[in-house]
This record gives structure tokens, sequence and C-alpha cells, in this order.
């Protein structure tokens, strides 16, 4: 009876997000759009309800630093709200930040313990539904997505953030929906991210893989789940050409490149498995070194591809395969920073250097705040956090994705404890 009722619940707060975030432009009220009315009506809603649930004494959690951070930031939008009212200037900007920042601290003021990964796995549904309709079936098709189509990239931050979702959820594991879900739909994530042809957000969500694997545990189970999820990956993006060539399609992934991509992952797999065999010959294998063999790994490819970005130009006069690929990779990651900001560059050029400091307080904030909870328990939010920081410095912050942003930061923070159900029966919890 019990996950019937979670179920309800779940199902309310994602309708509820998707009608936040996802209807059509429509008109506006006071030069201010319907779905920023929207936004903020909710917030209002959630408010008097917290108030009332205050008066009648129920219990929320205790007031953080990073609230008072938030609750500055609200009162800031609101005193801009009003001047701009005053001098008949646009305020929609100020109002959808502060109806974001109090949805924010509303939706984090007192919350089951769930699983934050479930949440954002069905809140990915419809999304990548409309967008895989618009990418494969129809380009005219924007029903539901349209927000996420009006700017070049638009999709990819909020894809970045579902295919993590759901890698969490298949690599954790679940006891009301079955691991099959969670792997179909991170599937889907990746295909969807792979159609949108954006190379920077192709690289984070490989490396956001990798992060997951690094920081969900030691246990035998998820690391072989990280690692299936990996090789999926790999094996969707060196398959795109031949998908291409079956949807009659130009991508910008070449066969070459990914035929030798499909190679050096074969040539891992079978390092991988002679690696455990050997380690079953003489006992169990030591998964703690073999995570840090994965780290030495991904930072010396980290390394590779800033020289790549570095010396795209020299490269791209060179002959060879790795001298083509590495022009075609650091070329476009450089090229797409050259045109398009960051959250942190937008975040100068709307607040200032004040605003600057405030945000690197607050990712410093939330940072110490992950860094305390229990790495066992929730330490994929790790892989969250930092995939959220680097993003960050390429992609800006869409509209059409904050409230899920808000809502779900809100949730990874403040939700409780992250064990199942079945780790806090064998914990005696």
């Amino acid at each position: 009876m019990e996950k019937k009722i979670t179920l309800k619940r779940y199902a309310c707060v994602v309708l509820a997000l998707f009608l936040l975030v996802f209807p059509g432009k429509g008109g506006n009220l006071g030069g201010i759009s319907f779905r920023v009315w929207l936004v903020y009506l909710a917030a209002a809603a959630g408010g008097i309800l917290y108030i009332r649930g205050k008066h009648r004494g129920e219990e929320y959690r205790k007031i953080e630093a990073l609230d008072c951070l938030a609750g500055i930031f609200l009162v800031w939008n609101l005193l801009l709200v009003v001047i701009h009212s005053f001098l008949g200037e646009n305020a929609e900007s100020p109002l959808f930040a502060a109806a974001l920042t109090g949805f924010y601290l509303l939706f984090s003021a007192r919350l089951p313990e769930i699983p934050v990964y479930r949440l954002m796995t069905l809140c990915s549904v419809f999304p990548i539904v409309g967008l895989l309709w618009h990418f494969l079936l129809d380009e005219r098709f924007t029903f539901g997505i349209g927000l996420l189509l009006q700017e070049e990239g638009g999709a990819v931050p909020l894809l970045l953030l579902f295919a993590t979702g759901a890698a969490a959820g298949y690599i954790l594991g679940d006891e009301i929906l079955p691991s099959w879900i969670y792997l179909v739909i991170a599937a889907a994530d990746f295909l969807t991210l792979f159609l949108t042809q954006n190379i920077p957000g192709v690289v984070l969500a490989l490396g956001g893989l990798v992060l997951l694997l690094c920081y969900t545990g030691t246990a035998e189970e998820r690391i072989k789940r990280a690692l299936q999820l990996l090789l999926l990956y790999v094996l969707l993006l060196s398959n795109m050409p031949l998908l291409a060539m079956l949807w009659n399609r130009d991508l910008v992934y070449g066969m070459e490149g990914c035929v030798y991509l499909e190679l050096v992952t074969a040539l891992l797999c079978a390092g991988f498995f002679f690696w455990q065999d050997k380690c079953v010959e003489r006992r169990e294998p030591d998964w703690k070194r073999f995570l840090w063999m994965v780290r030495g790994v991904a930072a010396g490819i980290a390394a590779l591809l800033f020289l790549m970005i570095l010396y795209a130009e020299r490269l791209a006069a060179m002959e060879g395969i790795f001298a083509r690929t590495g022009a075609f990779m650091g070329g476009r990651i450089r090229d797409w920073c050259r045109e398009h900001s960051g959250t942190f560059p937008d975040t100068l050029a709307g607040y200032g250097t004040l605003g600057v400091l405030l945000l690197c307080v607050v990712v410093f904030l939330i940072v110490e705040k992950v860094r305390r909870s229990k790495k066992e328990e929730n330490g994929w939010l790790y892989a969250a956090v930092i995939l959220y920081i680097a993003q960050s410095f390429v992609f800006s912050q869409q509209t059409a994705a904050s409230p899920v942003f808000a809502c779900l930061a809100a949730a990874a923070f403040y939700s409780g404890e992250y064990m199942t159900e079945a780790d806090r029966e064998r914990k005696g919890c």
C-alpha cells in the first residue's frame, strides 16, 4: 500500500514539473509571459501552505547557510521587481528568479526520504519522448519541447541532468522501479544527447558516467553496472553513423573515427577481463585499486582533451586519424565556447562581480554539504555536483530547465537519507 501512495505522490510532482516547464509560449500579462506567472503562482501557493503548516506546528528542517544566501537572493530580486515596475521596465527576469528561489526553498523545507534519481528519471520521460519524436520523426514537432529548442544546445543541460539521474538509478538499484526501466531511459537519454550533435555535451556526459563509476562505492555489482552503462554509451556513440545512414540524415559523427572508437573500446574490454581473470586466480578483485586506475586514466584523457582544445588548429593541419579526431573534438569544443556563454559569464553580465562571488560561495557551500554527507549512500551526488559545475562553464542556465533544476537541487540536498529500503533493512535502520 505504501508503494502505491508513493507512486501517486511522484506522479503529482512529475505532472507539476511538466506543467511548470514545458507549456508553450502563449501570451503575456503585464509584459510577463504566462509561464513565468505560472511558476510565480506555484511558489506563492507553496508559501501559503508553508505558513499554514507553521501555524499548525508542523516540523520543517532547520535553516542553513545556503538558505540564508537563497533568502538574500530572493529579497534582492523582489526589490528589482519593484524598481523595474516603478521605472516602467520589464520585470520578467527578476520575477522568474525570485519565483525559482522561493520554489527551491519551499520544495526543500520538508521532503520524504525518496531516491532523487527516481524523481529525475520520471521527470525525463515527457521531454525525452518529445525530443526523440522531433529528431527522428518530424522536425516540425515542438509540442511541449519548444522552449528547449529556442536556443542552440538548449536541451543539453537538461539531458545531462536526466542522464545522470537514470544512470544513478540503474547503478544503485530501486525497490519500486525495476532496473531495466532505468537502463532503457538512460539509453534514450544518451541517444537524444547524440542527436543534438553537441560535442561538448557528449564529452561532458561521458565524464559524468566516469564520475558515477568513481563515486558510487566499491561494491562489485555497482561497479559492473557502471561499466555496462559506459559500454552502452560508447557503443551507441560509435554506431551513430549507421543510424544516420538508415535515417537518411547527415550527422557530425564520422564513420572512421567511430570505427577506431569501437576498436579502442574492444581493447579496453579485453584488458579489463584479463585483469579480472588474473585477480580471480589469486584472490578477489581489488575494486578500490581498480577505481584508482580509472581515475588515473580519466585524468590522462582529460589532459589529452585539453591539449586537443589548445592545439586544434595545428592538429587540423596534420595527417592521420588521431590528428583528425583531435582537431574535430578540440575544434568543436573551442568553437562552442567562443560563440556561447556559460552560467558564470551570464551571472557576471547580469549581476556583476558581486553576483559571481555569491555564485562561487553557493557552489562552495553545496560542495561542502555533499562532502559532509555519507558517501556510501549518496556518493552519486558528488558526480552530479561536479558535472553541474563543469557544464556551467560551457552552457547557460536555460530558462526552460530552471524549475527542474531548482526542484531537483532542493530534493538532492534535503531529502534525507539516500539508502534504498533493502539497505535500511540490512543496517537495521
